[in-house]
């Protein structure tokens, strides 16, 4: 097989990767390391999940960008920090801010990972290896699918502009969509950016392909030891899926694979929604369908920095939580996503563990979004119209959640009105109402337009030192 990268020799000698490759043209190494065994590549799968752990990739991060960015919380300013979230928040992107550089190197170090991945199973070099399986080669291949689609679909909702559900070409540049792993330093580096159709049409291609390669396996019980919600299997990626057809404006596609997903029977929504957001290590709770593991050794995925009271948070609530229902279960002190003192001071509890800092799982599907994902797309432009099943779905989240029982609203329209609050008081603090504001072409903080072109990432430095073909959002 080719020379790979020099991180996969720590890969395959220390079975970790903490700090991730910089795919940088002008600092590289190249070593006559190769893919011999399925033990090296289960090391490189293992990187992937690292690699997705990540705050930069699928960790916090991402949720706490996009919340500076929409109106749901208060933003304590003195909590910002100079050449980061400070400038994030006042839209004054650079192409050398930090934060944003981190996030653009690890997701992409993500996905080549997940591309070397993708390459060595397809080129069949371990085939004739002893110990190949190929159930397991598929379980590979269908891990590094989704997380290349997963992350190239959150990058480029933050370096473009929103998929636009009412056009039929969304030309507007997106981001590189890599399919091809970076095998000697910069090999493979002069890619000029994908539209935004392209990155979707991409990430439904790469799910697609591993829901057909896991649906022969069975569920994650199946097909893992110790399954725990932190590996993929194929209700992980029918539940993200759902998540890019909702965005993508494919409400029939995304109603029929989110029935899918609720119909299996393995979620059920709690009763107890904070306890999504503070599970440790192997625990979980019976509506999460994937997370990350986080533990104190390695928590880089942590989001309580930017919410928890027990720290330095960077948000408050706002008059947003006022929406709430009365007797709402998520403004429960011990249970819900909101904390009111003694004194009547509230802050944001949906990360909020004592320990926190020390270790938290990044829950990234959770059958109430798919709820939520699956009742508004039957009720949107070129859905399918079950008004009914939208109630049902509705109405369930609703009574849990409120401990109230609902009748039909008289007109879908109202029906879809009450959906949508439900899903920013669901998803409050979850990074969603930002990119729900610009599905919905209304404006984010400050009255700003969802198409504002202060709000997109700038394309990092190194980027477009050392790929010609790169050009620079405005």
């Amino acid at each position: 097989m080719k020379r790979i990268l020099s991180i996969f020799v720590a890969l395959i000698v220390l079975a970790s990767c903490k700090k991730v490759l910089n795919i940088e043209p002008v600092d590289y190494a190249e070593n006559d390391v190769v893919i011999s065994s399925p033990a090296d590549l289960y090391y490189i799968v293992e990187s992937i999940y690292d690699g997705m752990q990540s705050g930069n990739v699928l960790g916090g991060n991402r949720i706490i960008f996009a919340d500076l960015l929409a109106d749901d919380a208060t933003v304590i300013e003195s909590n910002l920090s100079a050449f980061g979230t400070l400038e994030m928040y006042n839209r004054t992107m650079s192409s050398q801010i930090g934060d944003l550089r981190s996030m653009w190197r690890d997701g992409y170090s993500t996905i080549n990972r997940a591309n070397n991945v993708i390459k060595a199973v397809d080129d069949g070099v371990l085939d004739s290896h002893e110990d190949y399986v190929k159930e397991d080669f598929d379980l590979y291949k269908a891990t590094a699918l989704f997380a290349r689609a997963s992350v190239h679909f959150e990058m480029v909702r933050f370096w473009a502009q929103p998929y636009d559900p009412e056009s039929s070409n969304n030309t507007q540049s997106g981001i590189p969509y890599r399919l091809e792993p970076t095998l000697a330093g910069p090999d493979n580096l002069e890619m000029a950016r994908n539209t935004v159709e392209e990155v979707y049409d991409n990430a439904v291609t790469d799910l697609l392909e591993a829901i057909a390669l896991l649906e022969p396996l069975g569920n994650g019980s199946d097909i893992y030891d110790s399954w725990d919600k932190y590996r993929i299997d194929q209700w992980a990626i029918k539940a993200y899926l759902t998540r890019i057809y909702f965005y993508g404006g494919d409400y029939t596609a995304a109603a029929d694979i989110g029935n899918e997903v609720i119909n299996s029977g393995i979620f059920q929504l709690t009763d107890e929604p904070r306890t999504n957001f503070t599970q440790a290590g192997a625990e979980s709770t019976s509506d999460q369908i994937f997370q990350l593991i986080s533990i104190s050794e390695d928590q880089s995925g942590n989001p309580s920095w930017g919410y928890s009271r027990f720290g330095s948070p960077l948000f408050m609530p706002n008059s947003a939580m006022q929406l709430y229902h009365e007797n709402d279960i998520r403004l429960d002190n011990t249970k819900g996503f909101l904390y009111t003192s003694f004194f009547g001071d509230s802050t944001i509890a949906k990360y909020d563990l004592p320990n926190a800092n020390s270790g938290i799982n990044m829950c990234v599907l959770r059958l109430a979004e798919v709820y939520l994902n699956v009742a508004e797309a039957n009720l949107s432009q070129g859905g399918n119209g079950n008004s009914q099943k939208a109630f049902d779905l509705y109405s369930e989240l609703y009574e849990i959640r409120a401990d109230s029982v609902l009748t039909m609203p008289p007109t879908d329209d109202s029906l879809l009105t009450l959906i949508q609050l439900e899903r920013r008081l669901e998803l409050m603090y979850e990074g969603d109402r930002y990119h729900n504001l610009k599905r919905m072409k209304m404006k984010v903080r400050g009255g700003v337009s969802y198409s504002n072109p202060s709000l997109l990432f700038k394309i990092p430095q190194e980027e477009m030192s050392g790929n010609s073909l790169m050009e620079q959002n405005p």
